[in-house]
Order: structure tokens, then C-alpha cells, then sequence
């Protein structure tokens, strides 16, 4: 049979008929080696994604023991290259993989890309740390420093791929813990105050005069009721829904877009993909459908009628006007866009998850396992339950109502107090931490 090409995927690949009508595919693709020169190779497997799998694992073996040999000229950029398109990039997902390309690309080989791997040393990882900790952004018109929670996320990929090259004999050993980096918070996800989420949900009602709803915010309104993930909700398709049930399916992971690369590393366009796998086997699950979600899907497949469209089951519920599925970002922004036409805190779409988790245990007192099976996850995580000052002290209201009939009342003390010389602390009402784990169980 006639040689095909992967489209945008840089090779071509053959089906092979076998006797007793068997088949198999074998890949081909041109790679640059070790020794500067360009090659084929080719691996066979029983599926056109095997035998590319096995392409690109014969590949890195080469490459790998090809530079064992010449070491010595590697630099930081050409080693974390290797590292990131011919180690890792089969196992990275690709919105992970493009987040690693972006770091190394625009924080890391600018600062010491041309630097020997075999003359690193822990300084001149610092240089990367301290020019990414002092980077700001601009906040409601304040200047403010990136967080350590991103700073991590920036300085991961260097971090994996020189452990990778010690492990490998290819740079002296350094203790990567010696790093000065910012502490990284827990669990201070912002929510929005239970007035702007009331704002919400009277705008998915349509009870706001000014604001008449809009479809174009349905996904919005999905993740809202359910506390779905970004990319949950774009992946839902119309099969998902069973109104007999009155539950819908959530378990297709997400659209991404994912980068183009040639063959000089070179980002150099994107590409929407679907990942058909949830974010982990609990991500899989069935919610209550409810008249409101009922109504707004029916409302959306009503949408698509008038404009002459007849969904089938497999497409996508919310698509955008060029007729392709949402991806993650697109979702954000929509939340934002929302957000600044309600004129609300304008904090990311994924604080709904975390404020629909809050709901749960504060509003409803619902058990752990129930929790956990509308959240989609394997064991508890506490960090996406927040309380405020007002919740605090009514719960310590109740516990000081049991000393109402202690005799500690009836001592009669002489000491005075005067409040004007107590030192009172600076409290504040932003949402804080709040510990699940012990609350749910009270």
C-alpha cells in the first residue's frame, strides 16, 4: 500500500498486509543525530500511534548513547532540548509540554542557555530563581511579584531536566536545595464574596433586569451549578446527557491546544486537540442532570436548530463560532469577560470549583464520599474549602455557649481592662484556609 503522510506530524507511514489479513504500520521519520548528520529510521507496530511510539523510543536510545559519547558540548540549551522533545515530550500532555517550552524558551536559556552543563554550578541556577522572583505583573493598577507557587512551576522543567543529565553522568552533582526561592502559600485560592456569587447566580436565573442571560455564558453556568473543570466542561458532548436519567456524564478531559515545533525546536503554530481521558479515573462520573441544566442544554440544542444545525451525539456542546470546541483558555477568558460585565471580582473560573466544593460542606453539610464523587476525586482535598471571619466567629459562639452556666462566671475579678491600650490585631475579611478534614466531621 501506498506510503501516507502524518499530517503535521513530520513523518510517513506505511499499512502492511500480512498473511492471514493481518495488519501492521510502519513509521518513518528523518532524524538529526548525534553526529550532525540527518537519518530514517523506522519501527513497526500493530497501530499507526504504536509504531510511532516505538519510533520515537528507538530514536532517544540513539541520541542517548550517542551523546554519552560527546558530552563535553553540551550547553544548558542544546542539553534541556534534548531533554524536552526527545525524553519527555511523549509523556508530557501537551499544554504541560508547551508550558515547559515557554519557561525554558523565554526565563531560562536567556540567563544561562550558553553556560557549559559540565561547568553549571548552584550560582548560576540562582541567577534563573532570583530574575523570575522579581518579575511583577500589574493587579488592580498594583504593581505586585509573581507568587512561589509559579516560580516552582517555572523553575520544574530545569530543574527535572539537570537531575536527569547528574543521573546520567553528564554534570557534576548540586544540591538543588540549597535554592533561595519564595516560599509557595497553601491553599489561598481567592473566591469571590457570597454577594458577587449571588450576583451570578441571579444572572443565570435571568433575574437581573439589566442583564438579561445570555447563552453565550452557558459553559459558565455548567461549571457554576456543578463545579466542573474548564476543561471538563469543553469536552462535554450532547451524548453525555441522558434527560430519561436526569444525569449527564463527565469524564472526556479537555480540548487543548497544543504547539507545532519544526525541526530546529521552533514553536511555529498550534493545533486543537482532545484528549479523551479524564484528569484521573474518579474525574469519570455521573452528576444530576437538575431542571436548570435541563433547561440550559435544551436551550443551547434549541440554539442550534434555529440556526439550521442538527447537533449529533458526538459533537461538542459549546462550540465557538468557527465551529471548534472550547479549549481551557477560551473558557477563561469567557469568565472574565463575565465577570467585568457583572463588574465582580475578576479572579479565574476555577475559583467556581472551589466556591461549589465550599458550598457543599458549609451549606449543605454534605458527607465526605458524596463530596467526593461530585468533585471527581480519589481521596479528599482540603485546600479547596474556604471559610471568612464572620463563619469563624460563629463557630467559636457555639463552642463558648457551653461555659454559659460555668462557675468561672461567677468569680468576680478586680482586674480592669482597658481596650483602648489592648493591641488589637489586624483581622481582615478575604476568604482564608479553612480545615475540612476536622469541620466536616464536627
Amino acid at each position: 500500500m501506498a506510503k501516507k503522510s502524518g499530517k503535521n506530524k513530520g513523518y510517513s507511514y506505511r499499512i502492511n498486509k500480512n498473511k492471514g489479513g493481518k495488519t501492521t504500520v510502519t513509521c518513518r521519520k528523518y532524524f538529526p543525530m548525534p553526529n550532525g548528520k540527518r537519518e530514517q529510521l523506522s519501527a513497526t507496530g500493530k497501530t499507526e500511534e504504536e509504531a510511532r511510539k516505538k519510533l520515537d523510543e528507538k530514536y532517544a536510545e540513539i541520541y542517548k548513547q550517542g551523546k554519552r559519547i560527546k558530552s563535553n558540548g553540551f550547553t544548558i540549551k542544546s542539553w534541556c532540548e534534548y531533554w524536552l522533545f526527545d525524553i519527555k515530550k511523549t509523556e508530557l500532555k501537551g499544554h504541560t509540554f508547551d508550558g515547559y517550552y515557554k519557561a525554558f524558551e523565554n526565563d531560562i536559556f536567556p540567563v544561562i542557555g550558553k553556560i557549559k552543563l559540565k561547568d553549571l554550578c548552584l550560582t548560576d541556577v540562582q541567577k534563573v530563581v532570583t530574575k523570575i522572583s522579581n518579575r511583577t505583573y500589574v493587579k488592580n493598577g498594583k504593581k505586585q511579584k509573581i507568587s512561589g507557587k509559579t516560580v516552582k512551576e517555572y523553575i520544574s522543567p530545569l530543574i527535572q531536566a539537570l537531575n536527569y543529565a547528574m543521573d546520567d553522568g553528564k554534570m557534576p552533582y548540586i544540591s538543588f536545595k540549597r535554592l533561595q526561592k519564595p516560599k509557595v502559600k497553601k491553599g489561598t485560592r481567592e473566591i469571590r464574596p457570597k454577594e458577587e456569587q449571588e450576583i451570578v447566580t441571579k444572572y443565570f436565573m435571568n433575574e437581573i433586569p439589566d442583564e438579561p442571560f445570555s447563552l453565550y455564558y452557558a459553559p459558565i453556568a455548567v461549571m457554576d451549578a456543578r463545579g466542573l473543570r474548564p476543561e471538563e466542561c469543553g469536552g462535554l458532548q450532547w451524548q453525555d446527557i441522558d434527560y430519561e436519567n436526569n444525569t449527564f456524564w463527565v469524564g472526556r478531559h479537555t480540548v487543548v491546544k497544543n504547539g507545532i515545533y519544526d525541526e530546529n525546536h521552533k514553536k511555529i503554530g498550534e493545533h486543537i486537540v482532545v484528549v479523551d481521558s479524564a484528569k484521573t479515573e474518579s474525574g469519570e462520573r455521573e452528576l444530576p442532570l437538575g431542571n436548570f441544566l435541563s433547561n440550559l442544554f435544551k436551550m443551547k440544542y434549541q440554539e442550534y436548530i434555529d440556526k439550521g444545525i442538527v447537533p449529533k451525539a458526538t459533537d461538542f456542546i459549546f462550540i465557538t463560532k468557527a465551529g471548534n470546541p472550547y479549549y481551557e483558555q477560551s473558557l477563561r477568558k469567557m469568565y472574565k469577560s463575565l465577570a467585568k460585565r457583572l463588574e465582580i471580582s475578576e479572579i479565574g473560573c476555577y475559583s467556581l470549583r472551589h466556591e461549589f466544593a465550599t458550598f457543599l460542606s458549609k451549606e449543605e453539610k454534605a458527607d465526605q464520599e458524596t463530596i467526593k464523587q461530585l468533585m471527581g476525586w480519589s481521596e479528599i482535598v482540603d485546600t479547596y474549602f474556604h471559610t471568612d471571619y464572620k463563619t469563624k466567629q460563629k463557630a467559636v459562639e457555639k463552642i463558648d455557649s457551653q461555659f454559659i452556666n460555668s462557675s468561672i462566671e461567677n468569680i468576680e475579678s478586680n482586674v480592669e481592662l482597658n481596650n483602648d491600650d489592648i493591641q488589637k490585631p489586624d483581622r481582615r475579611d478575604n476568604v482564608i484556609y479553612f480545615d475540612f478534614k476536622n469541620a466536616i466531621n464536627q
